[in-house]
């Protein structure tokens, strides 16, 4: 519609079966405490794109992110911003198929450490460009996570830079360094635990 574009959808609560044997008159024992939400809209125009959504879970947990881009040229910019919010604990607990569990992870390693915290919230947001330099073009990225849920508290950060080289129009080479930083984990790797690593790749790609 005149460049924007919408998108939503719902699902209802989920219900446990009656076991057998039960009085038929028994309340079906809900295995969710929150109807599935998901929201969705777009504005694009000319070199201007902007991005908001909103989704729930089952469980109470939420995501609102927010991101867009703008075409000026000599680049493209990006930028994006998150904030996730975590299920209450009574949620979870009503929920049969995610007792203490979420489905939205909080940024930690290690599986006991997956989901966001009850109650807690997480905030990301993270700016790029886009430069392209006729067969080449460079690419930088900059990113911050709140890992555990604690408000205000950064955890993860990151910086990334890229070299793109295309051979057609169907191949290309590509180099890429990353430097990240990792506060106050507790998850499985208690190594990385207020780490900086810096990871590197570099190959050719074709699309058949």
């Amino acid at each position: 519609m005149g460049g924007i574009n919408l998108g939503l959808s719902w699902s209802p609560k989920k219900l446990a079966a009656i076991a057998s044997g039960t009085n038929a008159t028994t309340p079906l024992v809900t295995t969710s405490t929150k109807t599935h939400l998901s929201l969705y809209a777009n504005y694009a125009a000319g070199p201007l794109s902007v991005s908001a959504g909103y989704e729930q879970n089952r469980v109470g947990d939420t995501m609102t992110p927010i991101w867009a881009s703008y075409d000026a040229g000599v680049a493209r910019i990006f930028a994006h911003y998150n904030t996730i919010k975590g299920g209450t604990t009574a949620d979870r607990n009503q929920v049969t198929f995610a007792a203490t569990a979420s489905a939205v992870p909080s940024g930690l390693m290690g599986a006991a450490a997956a989901p966001v915290a009850a109650d807690g919230k997480i905030d990301a947001y993270g700016i790029g460009a886009l430069i392209p330099m006729g067969a080449n073009s460079l690419r930088l990225g900059y990113s911050t996570w709140n890992g555990n849920g604690t408000a205000g508290q950064k955890d993860d950060t990151k910086l990334a830079f890229g070299v793109r080289h295309d051979l057609s129009k169907r191949t290309f080479l590509q180099a890429n360094i990353a430097s990240e930083t990792r506060k106050n984990q507790t998850g499985s790797r208690p190594d990385r635990d207020n780490t900086k690593q810096t990871t590197w790749e570099a190959g050719v790609v074709h699309s058949f």
